[in-house]
């Protein structure tokens, strides 16, 4: 739906640093500027949940698999802080920044560590299951 907005105001929107907050600006109708903050900062912590939880998650059964015990919930907590440590370091590249730069790399960089070992060690594992179910 914003980007149906936005479409009203091409050409001007791509000048505009932050697009939302110019065309709030143009529309004059303030609130809908804190119904988007809250639906951004849902959508992001929606994301980081995820991704720390999946990060978690991943260590977990690798050592589930390896020594037959999983994580505790401290390591679980540990693991959570270093990643938001991480996250505060990050931010200080700044929202704009982050966004026109580092969403790129952090895809690729997710997509490495989830897509491609889907898609050679667990279709590997399909293989070797297959291959032992028969």
């Amino acid at each position: 739906m914003f980007h149906l907005v936005m479409s009203g105001f091409y050409p001007d929107v791509l000048g505009m640093e932050i697009p939302v907050n110019g065309i709030v600006a143009k529309l004059g109708v303030k609130f809908l500027l804190a119904a988007w903050l809250i639906t951004l900062f849902g959508t992001m912590i929606e994301t980081g949940v995820g991704f720390f939880h999946s990060i978690n998650e991943r260590i977990n059964s690798t050592l589930i698999a390896k020594r037959g015990t999983g994580m505790s919930n401290a390591a679980r907590g540990a693991v959570g802080a270093f990643l938001a440590a991480m996250g505060l370091i990050i931010s200080n590249f700044g929202l704009i920044a982050l966004i026109a730069k580092g969403y790129g790399t952090i895809s690729w960089i997710f997509f490495i560590l989830q897509g491609v070992a889907l898609c050679t060690i667990g279709v590997y594992k399909i293989y070797q299951h297959d291959k032992l179910s028969k």
